[in-house]
């Protein structure tokens, strides 16, 4: 694309045609308003740094109304198969804030962008992620001005089953993630019978969830890091949303009145990767030598930060 091409595309919102019909849609204050936001902005395009592309108008306008409102950029780093992307949307609804993503790679091996993650911390925009606890990561949210965060968890032996139904299913749609997967099953896994792909997972999976969480847990007592780490449960989304959304805005500070707070209610089968959303389903699948082996691995420290029951 020629230099005069981009001038082009820029300034098509300035032409008279436009103008014209955007007052008679809008209005002529309307229009005046954006055209002031578009000057207060500096009219080159801003940097979108985690798409590396360029902001339009429309998207410029989209952040600069939620940042001069005062919504701070907010991280949810999530368990995986914990509601994440469900709460992910429904913050982004509430709020209308835009959504992005700050990461590279698969859990458990995530690391965080630094230029997307200083774009969140300018406000206006929510992220989520399953990045974990290590000093690079830790180390870039205090650099950019990220300084907190919400890290949500689920019970790891039924996060740990619904992940098991996720990896099927990615399967059964030849899906290209299920080959990006850091915890790769054998070549066997898809023939083994439900039994024993659960086994697998307690022996190979559970080990990684228990360390992502104790690492939060460390990072979230260590004073070197500066960092508010508020932890929410899966547990506590599924038993009230209402009271589990709002714990959320009144950590970031954000004044619920001001919006139209929505009646948030369970998702449905279907709903944003959602399954079944049971707490405790692994009791009725799990064989008493899994159940037992799954409880003896997660430390007592887990299960009296977060109330699960052996």
């Amino acid at each position: 694309m020629t230099m005069s091409d981009k001038v082009s595309r820029r300034k098509w919102y300035l032409s008279p045609r436009f103008l014209a019909g955007k007052v008679r849609q809008k209005g002529i204050v309307w229009c005046a308003r954006a055209f002031l936001i578009h000057i207060f902005l500096g009219g080159n395009s801003l940097k979108l740094t985690f798409h590396q592309e360029k902001l339009t108008f429309r998207h410029k306008l989209w952040l600069y109304f939620p940042r001069k409102r005062g919504i701070p950029g907010i991280v949810l780093n999530t368990l995986p198969k914990s509601g994440s992307v469900y709460i992910w949307q429904k913050l982004s609804d509430v709020l209308n804030i835009r959504q992005c993503s700050i990461h590279i790679g698969h859990f458990p091996d995530i690391l965080i962008v630094p230029e997307s993650t200083r774009e969140v911390a300018r406000g206006g925009i929510i992220t989520q992620s399953h990045f974990p606890a290590r000093r690079y990561n830790l180390l870039t949210l205090q650099s950019c001005g990220i300084d907190r965060i919400i890290v949500h968890v689920r019970d790891p032996r039924q996060a740990m089953l619904s992940w098991v139904h996720h990896v099927i299913e990615l399967q059964s749609r030849q899906h290209p993630e299920l080959v990006g997967l850091d915890i790769l099953p054998p070549d066997s896994y898809f023939s083994l019978p439900l039994i024993d792909v659960i086994t697998w997972h307690i022996e190979n999976f559970i080990p990684v969830q228990i360390r992502w969480i104790e690492g939060w847990l460390d990072a979230s007592e260590d004073p070197e890091w500066n960092l508010k780490v508020q932890f929410t449960k899966y547990e506590d989304f599924n038993l009230n949303p209402d009271s589990f959304f709002d714990s959320i805005l009144q950590f970031y500070d954000i004044d619920k009145s001001l919006f139209a707070i929505p009646d948030y209610g369970r998702p449905h089968l279907g709903d944003l990767h959602f399954r079944e959303g049971r707490i405790d389903e692994w009791r009725d699948v799990f064989t008493s030598e899994q159940s037992e082996k799954a409880t003896n691995m997660i430390p007592a420290r887990l299960y009296s930060k977060f109330g699960w029951r052996p």
